[in-house]
């Protein structure tokens, strides 16, 4: 699970600052290292810093959410080293941005049916503030995994949703399928984290009435930026996908008939739906006049504490529609059938990285007045 970082840059940090360009011929440290003013000076300036701290004064207007799944101190160490000997040094004495930040925190990773968790019930307790039952999502400890019915009045709400209702924009970025575990606790409510779409639910989670996380994905919170993977789960059977249309693995799965991405376009005037590179680039074109704004309408019933009434909104019934500010409306990405291809198999000609859709996203949410929130994931 991931490491919690949290804060803002601190200056006049030595070390790591100045690294040489071509590595010692030995693994020996530099001289400076070998000299008490080095350490001495480095820990002065390090402790000047954190008493120079001042407490926040205003509020934040906008929230960016960083998880790296799987990341945790062992990675942190290695990150750091690999980041140092890149830049010739001998890699241990390289700093990270993140451990400049004034705050940092340990959080306790576990769901209250495991010692070891799983992503979809840490994701919840992050983006929900509730600790749930491990391959859950977006429902409280009540719920029961792989058992519809328990879903219904367990729901609980995500920051994503808050955000939305408070009139922001929000956003979804990861290298996983967008129906995944992490993104998928940030809207859906699901009694199993593997439902992504209707073809992975049993038959008597359909018939009690339960929504997979594709349908969700699309039905749920309006979220203004979806980029990441995940295409197979939003279009019929046998559709052919556009990137690999002679591959029948990679087909759409919907056994339902119904074509979410059409849905999505349909629902908000002036969307578009891009599922490569070359698509999400063009976005950036100042001459893309549909992306100017409208007003959202988003799922709300008053009374958000009331677990009945929170059902009516997640699940489809009596929404009632909310005026929020104009916000910019964004066409959702999914550039892969499933998940995202890792770093080092990535086409960088037809498949975005991680830094180009989270800049994409931070462009395009931030021209809300009102601010923005967005999710990043990379697994």
């Amino acid at each position: 699970m991931p490491a919690l970082v949290l804060g803002g840059n601190v200056p006049g940090d030595p070390q790591g600052a100045q690294c040489p360009h071509t590595p010692p011929a030995l693994l020996l440290p530099p001289d400076a290292e070998k000299t008490l003013d080095y350490w001495n000076e480095g820990a002065r300036r390090r402790l000047e810093s954190a008493l120079a701290l001042q407490p926040a004064a205003r509020q934040a207007k906008n929230i960016i959410l960083f998880v790296g799944d799987g990341m945790g101190l062992p990675t942190m160490s290695a990150a750091r080293i690999y980041k140092g000997q890149l830049a010739g040094g001998l890699g241990e004495e390289s700093v990270l941005a993140m451990e400049t930040f004034p705050h940092v925190a340990l959080a306790k990773t576990y769901t209250i049916d495991r010692q070891v968790p799983d992503s979809a019930g840490t994701g919840t307790a992050y983006l929900c503030g509730v600790k749930a039952n491990a391959k859950t999502l977006g429902l409280s400890g009540a719920a029961v995994y792989g058992k519809c019915r328990t879903a219904f009045g367990n729901e609980v709400d995500s920051i994503l949703h808050r955000a939305r209702l408070a009139g922001k924009s929000v956003g979804i970025v990861t290298t996983t399928r967008v129906q995944h575990a992490s993104p998928g606790a940030a809207y859906a409510h699901s009694a199993s984290r593997s439902w992504y779409a209707d073809a992975n639910m049993p038959k008597e989670a359909l018939r009690d009435g339960c929504k997979d996380i594709a349908y969700q994905l699309v039905h749920n919170t309006d979220i203004n930026v979806i980029l990441g993977g995940g295409r197979m789960y939003m279009t019929p059977r046998r559709t052919p996908d556009p990137e690999y249309p002679e591959d029948p693995a990679q087909n759409g799965t919907r056994k339902d008939g119904l074509d979410l991405i059409a849905e999505w376009l349909s629902a908000k005037q002036g969307a578009r739906y891009v599922w490569d590179k070359k698509g999400l680039d063009a976005v950036e074109d100042d001459s893309v006049s549909h992306l100017m704004g409208k007003s959202i309408t988003v799922c709300a019933t008053g009374n958000t504490s009331s677990s009945s009434r929170l059902r009516e909104c997640w699940w489809g019934h009596k929404a009632a529609p909310v005026r929020t500010p104009p916000p910019r409306p964004t066409p959702p990405g999914l550039f892969e059938p499933k998940d995202m291809k890792y770093e080092l198999n990535r086409n960088a000609s037809t498949d975005p990285s991680i830094v180009e859709m989270t800049e994409k996203a931070i462009r395009i949410l931030r021209r809300n007045p009102n601010g923005f929130f967005l999710f990043v994931e990379d697994e």
